[in-house]
């Protein structure tokens, strides 16, 4: 009856244990909405092995350009034009990006093939922020909408979002 328990890895359990636990505490920070830090700063992970996920990957210089949705702050094209590092950790990913001197960050996640999450002033998370919709078209391209207003218009603006991976 001792026998087979000595014949028991040990290791193969905790090393298991340890991994199970590990992706409890990751999806869990993700889920409190600690995930723009998570993804940020450990974006260079690889939690397929944990999560058992294999979402598109969108990691990459992207440039991001959008309509202004009649606003007459972002009218100039110029204003509504960056190249933003997009960073990935599994299903979630984070973006910045600086428009008229305002860092803007983009956090959101993959579900199938598209791309949804918020967008804000990381300095005024109550001054202009929003949401967006992106369709990923292909490894190279997502297009959608972007949905936001602003402290001072109160106004609902929507228009249109594209991203073109650079190469």
């Amino acid at each position: 009856m001792i026998a087979w328990l000595q014949t028991i890895d040990y290791s193969n359990i905790l090393t298991s244990i340890a991994a199970f636990g590990a992706g409890v505490v990751v999806k869990t920070l993700l889920d409190l909405r600690l995930g723009i830090g998570m993804v940020k700063y450990f974006w260079w992970i690889r939690p397929r092995w944990i999560f058992g996920e294999n979402p598109h990957s969108l990691g990459g210089t992207w440039e991001h350009t959008w309509g202004s949705g009649g606003s007459d702050a972002y009218s100039e094209a110029t204003d509504r034009h960056d190249h933003a590092t997009l960073r990935q950790l599994g299903r979630y990913f984070y973006a910045d990006y600086i428009s008229k001197q305002k860092r803007y960050y983009f956090f959101g996640r993959v579900f199938g093939s598209y791309a949804v999450g918020e967008w804000f002033d990381l300095k005024d998370r109550s001054g202009y922020y929003g949401t967006f919709e992106l369709r990923i078209v292909n490894s190279d391209r997502m297009e959608g909408k972007w949905m936001g207003h602003s402290q001072q218009s109160h106004e609902i603006r929507v228009d249109s979002s594209v991203w073109k991976r650079v190469r």
